[in-house]
């Protein structure tokens, strides 16, 4: 045992390091409470597994489209879906982190072996306690996937200006593509990749390089374009015209439009993410390794303008939304990780107070984000799990109503009980509160219901259930207009009910 300790104690070191770090990332996913902006995601992804009905063409959907064909395969094979959803996200934050390891210890061959696991272990931690990942990298929201995306192609990029390889300029593009495909904001990271390339040899063969790379966006973008092409209108309704008009005017009336200033914008960044420590602590060690390594000097080489460019057009990405929320700022921060590995790797020699400001740092991240620990204790209580409380709610909820359609703004809830929803309220619970801004027309073009639109509904496909949520003034409307059409109330769980019709409280007793 001694001698295979011995031979293979930096293998055993590293594994029980990323045991660690994988154990405590999915004891916050399957934990932490369930977020608002999960439903839409889970429920496109449930209709086209369960029902081939597609964003756009069959409902309102307001982001670009790859993620619901991520989660129909996932969805295809778990009827767990806020579980497998979750486990989703946590594994593409786990490869994120193992990419980050690797690409640490490789910059850092200058380093005995055990500084280098040491260091790059400690760069690894700096992301794995960051903040805003650790808010961002385990919920069911379209984050995690283009941002690990991302690194991907950012890392493929470097990996290509040795190589100089077309076929890798095509997979860069496609990975980028696909990224953007799945969240839009990611698309100006597009624009970052297509300078550095044609900065760095101009002329034709800068376009060509440039021409491979458009080639692989366009690849990774292919469903997004087939949708697009398959209902215009209503892609560029969902993407566009919701973003400009309709999700601002909701802000408005929620009395945040004081919030959709840039100033304020800029202002929240530096109030409520920089100003918090682990992310004060990361910028400032990377500034400190920036300044030690003579960026000055290296930065000349247009293959380096990578890292700051992308970072940039990903941190506008975030000001782009109409208010400003802490995961818009998540893509950003895995990068500059990167920018802090590649700047010690270049600081030679590596002294001791250098050691020192890493460990400092280091440490800083770690107890700026040491309450989620408290969520192991219930790693062993399965019936504790946000994601089984879910799940088992979607199941009483189908032992009260049988079959048939369930009328509701949180379509999670159904959809864990193999029950079905109404198609126009897949992307709640913002399509419904939105689609008041519309005329009849467009919400009939765009797919799209309102509370008034709920009569006629009902008339047409009667509801077996209505689900209500103590969430919104919405959700009291819909309990009113529930008890209004004699509609008796049932507890599900917790603050959660469902409203049966007179036919189907007759038939359970």
């Amino acid at each position: 045992m001694r001698v295979l300790f011995a031979n293979n104690w930096i293998r055993i070191a590293i594994g029980v390091f990323f045991a660690l770090i994988s154990v405590s990332l999915f004891a916050i996913a399957m934990c932490r409470g369930l977020n608002r902006d999960e439903h839409q995601f889970i429920a496109a992804g449930t209709l086209l597994a369960r029902q081939g009905l597609l964003p756009y063409r069959d409902y309102a959907y307001f982001h670009f489209p790859n993620l619901v064909f991520v989660y129909a395969g996932l969805f295809r094979c778990s009827k767990h879906l806020l579980l497998s959803s979750r486990l989703f996200s946590v594994l593409c934050s786990l490869a994120l982190l193992v990419i980050i390891y690797r690409f640490s210890s490789s910059r850092l061959e200058q380093l005995h072996k055990r500084a280098r696991l040491a260091v790059a272990g400690a760069i690894t931690v700096c992301a794995f306690s960051n903040p805003i990942f650790r808010f961002t990298c385990w919920r069911a929201w379209n984050h995690p996937l283009p941002v690990l995306l991302t690194v991907l192609g950012c890392l493929c990029h470097f990996d290509n200006l040795a190589r100089n390889s077309m076929a890798r300029l095509v997979w860069t593009g496609a990975l980028i593509g696909f990224a953007a495909g799945s969240r839009l904001t990611f698309a100006p990271a597009a624009l970052a990749f297509l300078a550095v390339i044609f900065c760095s040899e101009m002329g034709p063969r800068g376009l060509r390089r440039a021409g491979w790379f458009s080639l692989g966006l366009m690849l990774g973008l292919l469903p997004a374009i087939v949708l697009f092409l398959m209902c215009p209108n209503q892609f560029v309704f969902g993407n566009f015209g919701y973003n400009a008009k309709l999700y601002p005017m909701l802000c408005r009336i929620g009395g945040l439009e004081h919030e959709m200033s840039p100033f304020f914008k800029l202002r929240y960044f530096l109030t409520n993410i920089l100003a918090q420590p682990g992310n004060a602590a990361l910028i400032l060690g990377l500034g400190y390794f920036l300044v030690r390594s003579g960026a000055w000097r290296w930065a000349r080489d247009p293959g380096s303008w990578l890292l700051p460019l992308l970072s940039g057009t990903l941190f506008l990405g975030a000001l782009v939304a109409a208010i400003p929320l802490p995961q818009y700022f998540y893509a950003p921060v895995p990068l500059a990780v990167i920018g802090l590995a590649i700047s010690i790797a270049k600081t030679a020699p590596m002294l001791r107070k250098d050691y020192c400001v890493l460990f400092i740092v280091t440490m800083v991240c770690i107890a700026s984000t040491a309450v989620d620990y408290r969520y192991l204790g219930r790693l062993f209580q399965p019936e504790a799990w946000a994601t089984i409380k879910v799940h088992r709610a979607g199941r009483r909820l189908a032992s009260l109503t049988g079959q048939g359609k369930v009328l509701t703004l949180s379509p999670i809830f159904p959809l864990e009980g193999g029950l079905r929803i109404y198609p126009e309220l897949t992307a709640e619970p913002f399509a419904c509160r939105s689609a008041s801004f519309l005329r009849t027309s467009a919400r009939v073009k765009y797919k799209m219901l309102a509370i008034r639109d709920f009569p006629r509904l009902l008339i047409k496909e009667p509801a077996q259930g209505i689900l209500v949520s103590s969430d919104s003034v919405l959700d009291q409307s819909l309990a009113v207009f529930a008890t209004t059409h004699g509609y008796q109330k049932f507890p599900v769980v917790g603050e959660i009910s469902v409203y049966l019709p007179p036919t189907r409280i007759a038939a359970s007793r």
